[in-house]
């Protein structure tokens, strides 16, 4: 686990598609999973503007999704998949082909998730994920207490909110893994995933294992290490 503290979220989101871009360039036909939040926007951005600017190409890479509301529809601005076909796809030029997006609106959750691990047994493992940290330490829809050897599932995040995830399993499967952070709001989940235990309640945690993982944060969300 690399730690690197920037002075803002826009120093570390540049640092972050450098990064990506000199994944993709050693393999051209990466598998990425790329969180789309408000917070990672910047990132895609600055990939778009390399892509303008031929310093990358992503034409060859595939897309999967981290994980999205049950029920929502792709339509919703409030889905993480309206998000990502905002924010990543359009900005990398990828085709609706190199994309594997959870269905949200079907009927039938068990052939959905089988649709999603066979294309990850297919495709994967990830080649590179990026993934934001969430205030309780979450990856994804990942929660406190979940297997570290879990697969795409259906989360149960609260009494009335249930979305389909990628599982910590799949994110530890990754060659490359670069968790972000930013804001104070973010400093408490930042030590305890960082400095604490490795330990289920904080799913985070778990990426103190992995041989290749970058954490990029900014002086807030770095202010209790």
């Amino acid at each position: 686990m690399q730690l690197t503290i920037f002075e803002t979220p826009l120093a570390a989101s540049l640092a972050v598609a450098e990064l990506l871009i000199l994944s993709v360039g050693q393999k051209p036909g990466s598998l990425l999973c790329l969180d789309s939040t408000s917070k990672t926007a910047e990132i895609y951005s600055q990939l778009s503007k390399s892509i303008q600017n031929k310093v990358v190409d992503f034409s060859k890479c595939h897309l999967v999704q981290l994980c999205e509301w049950l029920g929502c529809s792709p339509d919703d601005a409030n889905s993480k998949q309206f998000m990502l076909q905002s924010q990543v796809v359009k900005g990398l030029k990828l085709k609706a082909q190199q994309c594997a997006f959870f269905d949200a609106l079907t009927s039938d959750i068990g052939a959905e998730l089988s649709k999603m691990r066979s294309y990850l047994a297919a495709k994967g493992p990830l080649d590179c994920a990026v993934l934001e940290l969430q205030v309780e330490s979450q990856l994804g829809f990942n929660q406190a207490g979940d297997s570290y050897d879990l697969n795409p599932h259906l989360a149960r995040l609260d009494d009335k909110r249930t979305g389909f995830s990628l599982g910590i399993g799949d994110i530890l499967a990754a060659e490359t893994v670069i968790l972000v952070a930013f804001g104070i709001e973010k400093a408490e989940a930042v030590k305890a995933s960082l400095r604490g235990q490795v330990d289920p309640s904080v799913p985070a945690s778990i990426l103190q294992m992995h041989g290749n993982c970058h954490i990029f944060v900014d002086k807030q969300a770095a202010r209790k290490l």
